[in-house]
């Protein structure tokens, strides 16, 4: 193979001059004014092909999926959405579900269960967390908000008068933009939370302290509960706060009796359990852990709430 050096290049003779135009004479050159409209046409060509593909792209690729609140964070980091949503981790641990002292049938016999580890909120669920899914999927929030404005002042209080479904609903959204399945309690979840591995009768201990929550005989029954952070002494043995009172909670579990139990209630096939009492509850009775409660998922009531609960990741 030949190989090409700089010197290859170089003629050993000068060839003739060949003319770069044979045959008709060279036009001549287009005038100035020719050449500046032949400019402009390019120039504005440009432009337009510039302009018909920032359309097409703003059109077809860049349409905005469900915009979260400015508040709302997108990272998939578990640690960020655990704390973000202030959940509190629980060993796993066993108690003695239900109770043989003096409650209603369907709250016994007293049963042991093993709880698998898993994390609750701290608080029940408020306004202004509900807010954030409302405005991302352009909803309309519960029948005293306005649209998707709650009352105006109560952000920090517990959302309400949503039923089981709606709940479900927000919890799926809040699993799809944070990669965590959050998602309600169960019922023994619930009240493991409540009773701790002692076995209270109340978050707080085995006795009734009337200053410890708000129920119906301390509070405007008018009221729709009130800021989580008025609820300091209805505190569980893990830290979990407001399970006694202000608003009742919806549990993911369907309503069945305990093992060995003599009660007989309706039969609700879709009725699911609603645990905790509220700030319209007046009976000391029905404002301990082991006190049930269950209604069809789309019932609606605005001494219902609910918390998250969350499968923590391995």
């Amino acid at each position: 193979n030949r190989v090409i050096t700089p010197k290859s290049f170089i003629p050993n003779s000068v060839a003739p001059m060949v003319p770069i135009f044979q045959g008709p004479a060279a036009q001549p050159l287009e005038t100035k004014s020719n050449g500046v409209k032949r400019l402009l046409v390019i120039v504005g060509g440009v432009l337009f092909a510039l302009v018909v593909g920032l359309v097409i792209f703003f059109f077809f690729f860049n349409k905005p999926g469900v915009d979260p609140s400015p508040s709302t964070s997108t990272s998939t980091n578990p640690k960020v959405w655990l704390e973000k949503m202030q959940m509190v981790s629980l060993p796993m641990g066993t108690f003695m579900m239900g109770s043989d002292q003096n409650v209603a049938a369907d709250a016994s016999p007293a049963h042991q269960v093993k709880v698998p580890a898993f994390a609750l909120g701290r608080y029940e669920l408020t306004n202004k967390e509900y807010q954030e899914y409302i405005k991302a999927i352009n909803g309309s929030g519960p029948s005293n908000w306005s649209g998707s404005e709650y009352p105006s002042g109560q952000g920090d209080f517990p959302i309400n008068n949503i039923s089981w479904q709606e709940a479900n609903a927000y919890c799926q959204w809040l699993s799809s933009i944070s990669g965590l399945r959050f998602r309600m309690p169960t019922e023994a979840e619930w009240e493991y939370a409540a009773r701790g591995s002692d076995n209270r009768f109340y978050p707080w201990g085995q006795e009734w302290d009337s200053t410890k929550t708000v129920f119906g005989e301390n509070n405007n029954t008018s009221a729709i509960g009130v800021s989580k952070a008025q609820l300091a002494g209805d505190r569980s043995p893990f830290g979990i706060i407001g399970m006694s009172g202000n608003v009742s909670e919806w549990t993911n579990s369907l309503f069945a009796l305990y093992p060995q139990s003599t009660a007989k209630p309706e039969p609700c096939p879709d009725c699911r359990v609603i645990r905790g009492g509220n700030y319209q509850t007046k009976k000391k009775d029905l404002l301990r852990t082991v006190n049930r409660a269950w209604q069809p998922n789309d019932f609606k009531n605005e001494r219902v709430g609910f918390r998250l609960a969350v499968d923590l990741p391995n």
